[in-house]
């Protein structure tokens, strides 16, 4: 492994204290509800994430109940992972679960539009049509 990789060696070193140390801000929300870091190195965590792709991106569980684990864990840019947070509103629709946000680009309309026509309770047919 060469020196070069300081951006994935950072982002290993803060998930492993995120999910081990009490002590780190964001313990409460990783370490502090369950979530393990089941890498045992740096070149297994290297192995199953590779390269960061640009600056900016950072990692992410694919699934935000189960651990940072090989399958489990990504690069993702901002977008993405606002997308995977654990408090968005997830619509399964036609077999597909989404955010609202990720919905309203796909069938173009307001976020605010999906949004409001599902908390009126509009069958999902009615409230995805434009």
């Amino acid at each position: 492994m060469s020196k070069s990789l300081s951006a994935e060696r950072n982002a290993f070193r803060d998930m492993k204290r995120r999910c081990t140390n009490p002590a780190h801000p964001d313990w409460k929300n990783y370490g502090g509800r369950g979530i393990e870091c089941r890498f045992a190195t740096f070149e297994d965590f290297f192995a199953a994430v590779g390269p960061k792709p640009a600056q900016g991106w950072s990692l992410d569980r694919i699934d935000n109940a189960r651990h940072y684990e090989p399958g489990n864990v990504r690069w993702a840019d901002r977008v993405q992972q606002n997308r995977n947070r654990r408090n968005n509103h997830l619509v399964t629709y036609q077999g597909e679960t989404l955010c609202l946000a990720a919905w309203a680009e796909r069938i173009g309309i307001h976020h605010n539009t999906l949004q409001g026509r599902i908390a009126k309770g509009w069958p999902l047919e009615r409230a995805f049509a434009k």
